[in-house]
């Protein structure tokens, strides 16, 4: 159990082994994107609805076991708040961290610290006034570190970090998260745990790397792959590809489509949301996803999609729950964010 903890909360535990090389990072804007999209107009509009359930799809639970999640959620909070001591107690000159970090209170002070160091990834970053200041401290660090490393495993021309123009915070209930081409809402009321924040920002980092980062060169555009009935897409952008192994169109699923062809129920609403649960799959269900793909061709072209697109990186290998899907192939979460729920 010791092992799975250290392997699943790789990231929150040790954000510094990815961060340090950057201790003097400056925000610039002039690489930023200059022009705005339609799903960014839909941003905090709820026009996109998220779908509550899935009758028809048999969705098996993945870990259930009480007492393993409260260990799990216990050590994610020490952890995590160990790795920010770390990080703000280090000496920025010499660059070094301390291997028995003092105690530091999670308060504005320390936040000011995190944000001297990482200064463009805290620049993106707004939060409602009334997040608790451990709680904004907590979630930037989560933040930064999801960032840093997902934008570093991409092999791409464009970076992640200058497609994001905004990361918004807020104390709302309802939705999670959604997101656009350039922009992010998180919404912590309705998140009830870190491992669930990283697996929701992870999500949303998918949508973000397939509308913003991913993108044609120009040309003619796609008309069956369109966004709310508008031809957004060039011919050549690389999430085409993706889409067109499971679906048709944006609204219509291939008839030979299968359930064991998504790594999840609701990857299955339309090719954005396959798109985004894919990645969050592949980055913090690794091992997992990789043993789904052995049962399902279409799958495994989904994995390998992801595989050149974050040359074979990832962030958690998650061996338990690959046990469960070797054991039962057609074994589907309903939602990939809450396999640890």
């Amino acid at each position: 159990m010791k092992k799975l903890l250290i392997k699943i909360f790789l990231g929150s535990l040790i954000i510094y082994v990815g961060l340090f090389g950057f201790p003097q990072e400056v925000g610039d804007s002039s690489n930023k994107i200059k022009y705005d999209r339609a799903a960014d107009f839909l941003i905090g509009k709820n026009l996109i609805e998220e779908v509550e359930s899935f009758e028809k799809i048999k969705a098996e639970d993945f870990v259930k076991d009480e007492s393993d999640m409260q260990s799990i959620y216990k050590e994610s909070k020490e952890k995590a708040k160990q790795t920010i001591e770390e990080i703000v107690d280090s000496n920025n000159d010499e660059q070094e961290v301390h291997t028995s970090p003092v105690e530091l209170e999670l308060n504005e002070e320390t936040y000011s610290k995190l944000c001297s160091i990482f200064v463009e990834k805290c620049r993106l970053t707004g939060f409602h006034r009334d997040i608790q200041v451990q709680d904004r401290v907590l979630y930037q660090a989560l933040m930064i570190y999801l960032m840093k490393n997902i934008d570093d495993f991409l092999d791409y021309e464009r970076g992640l970090i200058e497609t994001i123009r905004n990361i918004n915070v807020t104390q709302k209930s309802g939705r999670r998260g959604y997101a656009g081409h350039h922009n992010i809402m998180m919404n912590i009321q309705s998140i009830p745990n870190e491992i669930e924040f990283m697996e929701v920002f992870v999500h949303e980092l998918g949508h973000i790397i397939d509308l913003g980062v991913l993108r044609g060169s120009g040309g003619n555009k796609h008309t069956a792959f369109t966004e709310f009935g508008e031809e957004v897409f060039y011919e050549d952008d690389p999430s085409l590809s993706f889409y067109s192994i499971s679906w048709e169109d944006e609204n219509t699923r291939k008839a030979s489509a299968r359930r064991e062809d998504f790594v999840g129920g609701y990857a299955m609403t339309n090719p954005f949301e396959d798109f985004a649960e894919t990645v969050n799959m592949y980055i913090n269900h690794y091992g997992a996803f990789r043993q789904m793909a052995n049962y399902s061709t279409n799958l495994r072209r989904k994995f390998m999609f992801m595989e050149r697109l974050f040359g074979g990186d990832y962030i958690n290998y998650d061996q338990q729950n690959k046990q469960k899907v070797k054991s039962n192939p057609e074994r589907r979460p309903r939602d990939t964010t809450k396999m640890y729920n």
